[in-house]
């Protein structure tokens, strides 16, 4: 399998925001601690290691024991590594049935690949962790996955509070009926049973998705860990009881006029308090902060907040995350200032786009690059390719020109024996204007219909690229993938992923 990697900064698939980030634009300085280079890890390592205490290290240390037994050898030293003081790289996901979209697990492996290079680049153990959103109430979100084309959604019409409570014994009956319905390689029908059984020999969704994770990353040391936690929850109590006068949610508003003020759009609005009680087995919108949970257990921070309380439980040099993820992080720079805790570096996280000579062949014919494919529209390639902006456009002015010289001629005469006519004769030329103007948009129909191999090769290209008009790996899932490649692509994945500087990763299948 060959790899090209494409920077993030070469493609349309960020934001401004994002780009104007990586850019490291000058009007983003006080927003982040700066992009990631070995450099500004080192100086994060150093902040860290003023303001990481020794009681919220021991506190999830012990969460990290209690939640992960029996550990594994790898698992076992990763902890040990961070009770000596050990820095953590850190992404976080929904519970997503079977992984949902192939993000999921690219996600993990890049916090594996990060936490490796960060490792040899500092001289010191960078341990890497999966933050699982036990406490998202969103069920619909995570309920879905598509394999082959086919689509499985989780049936749990009561289904209600935190997903990561909810019990998992009907998933594993029906995504196992559906399994079977559908055509799947040895590679795919291993990895997809796996999950089954987990969902099997577990009773809530976060027991289960902890298993799958560790299980798939088994040989990588990679430590899950649930913020639904007792202890976690009580070391970051009266942290998250300050918001229930809306503290935090000030200097958020506050800082998001900053991002507004320097030309961004912000990603999420906060609420007047941005916690969640959940009580009675609900999540629920706290407004009365008298009404707010006295157990630390039943707060919940919502997604604004959610990265608050990561920090306070991590000693983490960096979080891995979408642009859209990322982005509402820029907008919490004066609460991490304010409690004095350091943000992270923010790391875009690598994307995967898979490929093969079918694709390749339609790509090399056309005279096409994966940069363009992933900064051009469809329909402004397609044009570009049947010569819309230049042969199209000459040619256009060289058919419209005698009709526009002959109105010119007529106007001319006109209005020199009707002067009085001079507006209608304005009006015609403009009318001719318009009209030789639309006949461009005719033309350009007629010779799509005459070049329908160029045509269809870009259709092929970008429908593949962006199913259903979504980049690939928000559409399909990453067993899409495995069935893709023949095999699961992890290792070829991590070892391409080993860079501090992310991208997107276009693998060549022989397939």
């Amino acid at each position: 399998m060959s790899v090209q990697r494409i920077d993030h900064l070469e493609t349309s698939l960020m934001s401004k925001l994002i780009k104007d980030y990586l850019s490291e634009a000058k009007s983003l300085e006080s927003f982040s601690n700066g992009v990631p280079s070995v450099d500004n890890f080192k100086a994060q390592a150093k902040r860290l290691d003023q303001c990481f205490t020794p009681e919220r290290r021991s506190s999830l240390v012990r969460a990290l024991r209690r939640q992960n037994e029996p550990l594994t050898a790898l698992e076992e030293e990763n902890i040990l590594a961070i009770e000596q003081g050990a820095k953590t790289v850190t992404t976080g996901h929904q519970l997503m049935v079977a992984g949902g979209s192939a993000f999921f697990e690219i996600k993990i492996l890049n916090t594996v690949s990060l936490a490796k290079q960060l490792s040899e680049s500092l001289g010191e153990p960078v341990v890497p962790v999966f933050w699982m959103a036990t406490e998202d109430h969103d069920f619909e979100e995570i309920s879905t996955i598509r394999i082959a084309g086919e689509v499985f959604t989780w049936k749990f019409p009561s289904a209600k509070g935190p997903v990561g409570r909810l019990p998992v014994e009907d998933l594993a009956v029906q995504l196992d009926q559906w399994a079977g319905t559908i055509s799947l390689n040895a590679a795919q029908k291993d990895l997809i049973n796996k999950r089954i059984t987990a969902y099997r020999t577990s009773a809530t969704l976060a027991e289960a998705t902890r298993k799958i994770v560790r299980q798939w990353t088994s040989e990588y040391g990679l430590l899950v860990i649930d913020g639904d936690d007792t202890v976690l929850k009580e070391s970051v109590y009266p942290v998250l009881k300050r918001e229930l006068n809306g503290e935090y949610a000030k200097l958020i508003r506050q800082q998001t006029k900053f991002l507004e003020g320097s030309g961004f759009k912000a990603q999420v609005f906060p609420r007047e308090i941005n916690l969640f009680s959940l009580e009675g087995g609900q999540r629920l919108r706290i407004v009365d902060p008298t009404q707010a949970p006295s157990n630390a257990l039943e707060l919940s921070p919502n997604a604004l907040l959610r990265p608050l309380y990561q920090e306070w439980v991590l000693p983490n040099l960096a979080y891995i995350g979408g642009g859209g993820e990322l982005a509402y992080w820029l907008q919490l720079a004066l609460v991490f200032e304010h409690l004095a805790i350091p943000m992270p570096l923010l790391y875009v996280r690598y994307s995967v786009l898979p490929t093969n000579g079918k694709i390749e062949k339609k790509l090399d014919r056309q005279q096409m690059r994966w940069q363009e494919v992933l900064s051009v529209a469809q329909e402004e390639m397609t044009k570009s390719k049947l010569g819309y902006y230049d042969e199209m456009q000459q040619q256009s002015a060289e058919l419209a020109k005698p009709l526009h010289d002959a109105v010119h001629a007529w106007g001319e005469q006109l209005t020199k024996d009707f002067p009085e006519l001079y507006q209608h004769s304005e009006a015609l030329k403009a009318k001719m204007q318009n009209l030789t103007g639309r006949t461009i948009e005719t033309r350009y129909r007629a010779l799509k219909r005459r070049k329908l191999d160029i045509v269809q090769d870009i259709e092929r290209i970008y429908e593949h690229t962006f199913p259903g008009g979504s980049f690939w790996e928000r559409k399909r899932s990453y067993l899409d993938l495995i069935g893709w490649m023949g095999h699961d692509p992890k290792e070829a994945i991590l070892d391409n992923m080993s860079t501090i500087k992310s991208g997107i990763l276009v693998l060549f299948s022989e397939k």
